[in-house]
């Protein structure tokens, strides 16, 4: 039923971003563009983890602001 599917849900999460960070220096960010995504779907992430719901537009510029500037490189 939904508890099983939304058992799987949290699991596919955690396990995404886990493969984001595998090691405590690595850095990174994840993105879901999925507006239909429940609140309650957000336990998946471990704790500490900053969750927004933002439009498309908010997130690209979070994910620039996020990045190094490649001049900079």
């Amino acid at each position: 039923g939904r508890h099983y599917d939304e058992m799987l849900t949290r699991l596919k999460l955690k396990q995404a971003y886990g493969r984001l960070l595998r090691r405590k220096t690595d850095k990174g960010i994840f993105v879901m563009l999925d507006r239909a995504l429940p609140t309650r779907l957000l336990g998946g992430f471990p704790d500490g983890v900053r969750a927004e719901r933002m439009g498309l537009k908010d997130a690209i510029a979070e994910v620039r602001a996020f990045l190094p500037d490649e001049e900079d490189d």
